[in-house]
């Protein structure tokens, strides 16, 4: 059975040179759509929004739990 949160995930940025930087941004993740074990992150990171201002308080809530949640490596897709 597949589901879906929000998570804060990694990207790495000029990888192994003096310039690696970071960046963490709010992602759509999908577990199990191909098997229970896959993770699938949107490529891009997403932005609050809501039809209502109450459907938009309820995405900006979900965006601050993703913060209590291990961080995501985009690329490995492994907590880290």
């Amino acid at each position: 059975m597949s589901h879906w949160n929000n998570r804060v995930v990694r990207q790495v940025w000029y990888p192994g040179t003096e310039r690696e930087r970071f960046n963490y941004a709010i992602h759509e993740t999908f577990y199990g759509l191909d098997d229970e074990h896959t993770i699938s992150i949107t490529i891009d990171s997403t932005a609050p929004q809501g039809e209502t201002l109450e459907e938009l308080r309820e995405t900006l809530q979900r965006m601050l739990r993703a913060c209590d949640y291990p961080v995501l490596d985009y690329d490995t897709r492994e907590e880290i």
